[in-house]
């Protein structure tokens, strides 16, 4: 028995990292659903549909619990009801309104920003940014995201004041080092965290570590040489 993970690409691999490091013991079905990427531009009733179907698919493979690894699925599938335990990526807009003082940025995708999820967050504070470009980017770019820089010194420069930001999308996670070189003092919130905390809480068997990689269409990326580079800069 293993835990799934749906995304649409290489962004989900940062949560599967953190899943990895947290539980070693633990095997994984990690599903990068590139026939229908990117997600973050599509309509919520399609991500509705392709999320059931691959939770579904995952069930058949022996998955006993899901991890929506991608944001944009899970703030479309709140209201949903799944045959499998779902932990739902989201962005962590409560814990980073609290830890900080002055104005937080949410960088997400437009389908995650127009959620409902989303919207109900009523905040001063909280900046809510739609960009339909970045995760692409990401994809495209992997693994030199150095060269994505340009773009997000553009786009991040006049957020220079604030304390906080929420990369609300697991593409952006890429992106970590390259945000603290452009703002230095502003602290970054993930959702891996908690991701680990609602894993922990789940009863999910012990198996012999292994990941198995299912990838739905055309990729240039070698995922496992990435998820490799991702472990060795967690262990370092």
């Amino acid at each position: 028995m293993s835990i799934g993970l749906i995304d649409s690409g290489i962004g989900g691999l940062t949560t599967l990292c953190g899943c990895v490091k947290a539980f070693p013991k633990k095997d994984y079905i990690y599903i990068a659903d590139t026939f229908y990427a990117p997600y973050g531009s599509k309509e919520r009733g399609f991500l509705k549909r392709r999320t059931a179907q691959l939770v579904e698919r995952l069930s058949e493979l022996g998955a006993e619990c899901v991890i929506l690894a991608c944001n944009s699925c899970s703030s479309s599938t709140l209201d949903e009801n799944f045959p499998l335990p779902v932990i739902r990526v989201l962005p962590p807009a409560a814990d980073a309104l609290q830890h900080t003082d002055g104005r937080v940025l949410l960088l997400a995708t437009p389908v995650t920003i127009n959620s409902p999820y989303v919207c109900s967050i009523n905040s001063h504070r909280l900046t809510k940014l739609a960009d339909c470009c970045l995760a692409t980017f990401v994809e495209n770019a992997a693994p030199d995201f150095s060269r994505i820089k340009p773009y997000l010194q553009e786009l991040l420069l006049p957020f220079g004041d604030y304390s906080g930001i929420i990369p609300g999308c697991t593409h952006y996670v890429y992106l970590e080092e390259i945000i603290k070189e452009i703002l230095p003092s502003i602290r970054i919130f993930d959702s891996r965290a908690s991701v680990i905390s609602a894993l922990n809480a789940l009863s999910v068997s012990t198996g012999e570590g292994a990941v198995k990689i299912v990838i739905t269409g055309e990729t240039k990326n070698d995922y496992n040489m990435l998820l490799t580079k991702l472990l060795e800069q967690n262990t370092r």
